[in-house]
């Protein structure tokens, strides 16, 4: 009877849900408090959850098709979430062994739910007539950079750095 009415429960939730399904969708299925559905959703380890409790909230998640509104977790985490991985020549990492360490990247971004995003930047080299990490630092959508590019000027670098913008190269 609980699975009945669980079910009959996600059911109308998908059908009424003409807009993005919320944490709150999430915590009213998972029968828990918006606290608690925060908690587990976020991965805060240190918040005491009953394992029973997390996976009923991560099962509601699932069922329901929910994904972080990513510019709201940006307004309240004050981050992108987004690490840009910018390299001159794509076939570069086609072969082995950047194929293995840009998987590798990507994992351990994945790890603390960052994503990576690949630009070549001979291709994105000037866009609206700013260079590319000249626009990802101006919009604001990224939170570093990871830099395989020996055509990049020290000074552009430097500049970055001075912006408090994390380089790795």
């Amino acid at each position: 009877p609980q699975r009945r009415e669980y079910l009959r429960m996600r059911e109308r939730m998908l059908q009424e849900a003409k807009k993005r399904i919320t944490r709150k969708d999430v915590a009213r299925l998972a029968g828990v408090s918006g606290t608690v559905d925060s908690d587990v959703l976020n991965r805060k380890s240190k918040v005491r959850v009953s394992d029973q409790t997390r996976q009923r909230v991560l099962d509601a998640a699932k069922a329901l098709n929910y994904h972080p509104h990513g510019i709201a977790r940006r307004l309240v985490k004050g981050r992108t979430l987004n690490i840009s991985f910018a390299i001159y020549d794509l076939e570069t990492i086609i072969y082995q062994p950047w194929s293995r360490i840009l998987l590798g990247i990507s994992k351990a971004a994945d790890t603390y739910q960052y994503s990576v995003d690949l630009a070549t930047t001979d291709v994105s080299r000037t866009v609206l007539g700013h260079f590319y990490y000249e626009r990802k630092m101006n919009e604001g959508i990224t939170d570093g950079f990871l830099i395989y590019d020996s055509r990049t000027p020290d000074s552009k670098i430097v500049e970055m750095v001075d912006a408090g913008f994390p380089v790795v190269l």
